[in-house]
């Protein structure tokens, strides 16, 4: 790696791990040495850049292009040849596939070794404010101020045209540029210079702010009460997932945009328009500003956040990144936890822009055709399609899930295969500790934002609506919920102890009960889901020694019928899954497990007779694993036409 590539990309780690700076991965980088340019390639993170994020190409190719008297007149013709000349320019790319950013035209015609852009925050308020061209003059710094135009080809022959205006005034080239609506461009022969202006520009905006804002306080924000702010965010979040054309994506909240979406300016700033490039790219070209009245019933409030949600995309043929809903917060949309959150952190940025602008004469948001031109930019388009989420990601991709007594065997097992899908998993279970480590599994195979762990009890109404919530919380509603915590212990029905016999219907059928209950309350808002009860073939055939369990199991057949036709008008379905015997699971094989507690049945045989005597009841010669009955999970959430059945996964053991 040449040193030079060395120096450029430990100053974008640097500048990219600074949010004030860069978020999203967004801003770009370059370095010049001789007839070449390193310049960052679309798709990279500034935080994390490694070396074959940077593409070398030829520098007196890319600036040929800014002279081109032969590109299309069209515009979508012209940008497709402008992107064919600058890969045409690369020299040996690490991936036939990687493009350079969009500005590297802009790099290649500011003659200094090193080029930085970002879009700090703070120097926000000034270029996106109205007064800022003259706020500017007073920082104090050379600068070259751009006013707004198209990025692409307009942009980068205006950008020369004033440079080199500048470099026959004053000899040199300019090494602050200040881009209207857009951003800072910072040039230097040295990183730590690049760094120490970066520094002072944004020192001088603030106290240029500090001078010039108006002293006058604003009114208080007008934020719910957080037992308020909980019910309506598990009424409003669903309810806007659910009304998505996009199935399947997070809806992550966002209290930090509290303030802003209910202070008393909140709605004239979320509605004055996009205030640059970026925030359209990653947050949307508008939010939707959903207001409700907290004390209407949660019918109805579900019922506004749709028709909400309706009328963004009839006006605007796409769905929102972004609703504001105020005394509440804001959600971020995205198609996984990553990307919802990079929408937030870009929107939460923007919304603090506004609000700092009022030291520079309020926003100056891109005007409509600015801002269509963005939204239907093939350029942007391309940086959107290089930022979604890569890969099939399993049958279950986006998917938002519950699983009951996950903390170990069949529970973890299915919560763990849930998540190889794509799925997105809440670990419950009365043991906490077992739980972490299941989430702590699914988080280490798939990432930190894939999973959550909560200590449930599902016999208490209230642990499990704080199941619930935890999931509407972390990923903004709930897909499906797999009722799998269960009790088995046998007995004579002589020897079954009265409250031993009642804990195990108490856990299995009502705890299925509280379950449901606390899910289908979320998902009638969202308008779709699934629960399934892990139920047994002993719900449907007596079982020796087993009334407490098989009186559970017959009963909670009875409940996924019934619930089912409860729940068909909201548009969830409910449906059981009957297992046969797990013996590869401690439930049967560990000490003092079925194979250990049926010995009495046959007349105290051992384990291993105990073992081949159940064995010899299966047509298909085995017993069931826990991937079957993913399986039939899977199929169970992709049907639409199934509900109030009881499937069996049995080997052929049971057929009724």
């Amino acid at each position: 790696m040449r040193s030079i590539v060395r120096e450029i990309m430990a100053l974008s780690r640097r500048t990219g791990a600074d949010p004030m700076l860069v978020l999203a991965g967004g801003g770009n980088s370059s370095a010049k040495e001789g007839n070449d340019i390193w310049v960052k390639a679309s798709g990279f993170s500034m935080r994390d850049m490694p070396a074959e994020g940077f593409l070398r190409l030829d520098l007196a190719k890319i600036l040929a292009i800014l002279d081109a008297r032969d590109l299309p007149e069209d515009r979508a013709e012209r940008e497709d040849e402008i992107a064919r000349r600058q890969l045409a320019a690369r020299i040996d790319p690490p991936d036939p596939g990687l493009r350079p950013t969009v500005e590297a035209m802009l790099h290649a015609l500011l003659p200094l070794r090193f080029v930085m852009h970002t879009h700090p925050e703070v120097v926000g308020w000034l270029i996106s404010g109205r007064n800022g061209r003259a706020a500017a003059r007073r920082l104090g710094v050379p600068h070259l101020w751009i006013p707004y135009i198209d990025p692409g080809l307009p942009l980068a022959r205006r950008v020369r045209r004033e440079v080199e205006a500048w470099m026959r005034r004053k000899g040199e080239p300019p090494r602050v540029i200040l881009l209207a609506k857009h951003g800072l461009i910072v040039g230097g022969d040295t990183t730590d210079e690049i760094e120490q202006t970066t520094n002072d520009i944004i020192a001088r905006v603030e106290r240029l702010a500090r001078r010039v804002a108006k002293k006058a306080r604003p009114g208080a924000a007008r934020i719910l009460p957080e037992i308020e702010r909980k019910r309506l965010l598990a009424i409003v979040a669903p309810a806007v997932r659910g009304a998505l054309a996009e199935k399947r994506r997070v809806v992550l909240y966002r209290p930090d945009l509290a303030s802003f979406g209910s202070a008393p300016d909140g709605k004239k700033l979320a509605r004055i328009g996009a205030l640059s490039p970026d925030e359209i790219v990653y947050a949307g070209i508008a939010p939707v500003w959903l207001e409700v009245d907290p004390q209407a019933d949660d019918i109805a409030i579900g019922a506004a956040a749709r028709a909400a949600i309706e009328a963004f995309r009839k006006e605007r043929g796409q769905d929102p990144k972004v609703v504001l809903v105020p005394g509440l917060g804001g959600l971020a949309i995205g198609r996984t936890p990553a990307q919802a959150r990079s929408v937030g952190e870009i929107y939460e940025s923007y919304a603090r822009v506004r609000q700092g602008t009022a030291a520079f004469g309020g926003p100056l948001p891109l005007s409509p055709r600015e801002a269509q031109f963005i939204d239907t930019w093939s350029v942007e388009n391309y940086r959107r399609k290089i930022a979604e989420p890569r890969g099939g990601g399993g049958r279950a991709p986006g998917l938002v899930a519950i699983v009951t007594g996950a903390g170990r065997g069949v529970g973890r097992e299915i919560a763990l295969g849930l998540a190889a899908e794509g799925a997105s998993v809440v670990v419950a279970d009365v043991d906490g500790k077992s739980a972490k480590e299941t989430a702590q599994e699914i988080a280490a195979a798939h990432g930190d934002d894939r999973a959550r762990s909560i200590v449930a009890d599902v016999t208490s109404p209230e642990s499990a609506e704080a199941m619930v919530a935890c999931a509407v919380e972390a990923w903004g509603g709930l897909d499906l919920l797999v009722a799998n915590a269960g009790i088995l212990k046998a007995f004579k029905i002589t020897e079954f102890a009265p409250q031993v016999w009642r804990s195990i219907t108490d856990v299995n059928l009502y705890g299925y009960f509280v379950s449901a209950r606390a899910a289908a309350r979320v998902m009638r808002h969202q308008r779709s889901g699934d629960i399934i009860q892990i139920n047994s073939k002993s719900g449907k055939k007596g079982s020796k020694y087993n009334s407490a369990y098989a009186a559970s199991k017959f009963g909670g057949i009875g409940l996924t019928q019934s619930i089912a036709m409860d729940l068909v008008e909201d548009g969830i379905r409910v449906n059981a899954i009957c297992p046969g015997n797990f013996f590869d699971l401690p439930l049967w094989s560990a000490p003092g497990g079925l194979f250990d507690q049926y010995r009495p049945k046959y007349g105290g045989v051992s384990r291993e007779e105990v073992r081949k005597i159940y064995m010899a009841r299966i047509p298909l010669g085995r017993g069931c694993t826990v991937p079957d009955v993913v399986k039939t999970i899977l199929y169970i959430i992709e049907q639409e036409y199934e509900t109030g059945q009881a499937y069996n996964v049995t080997g052929g053991e049971e057929m009724y």
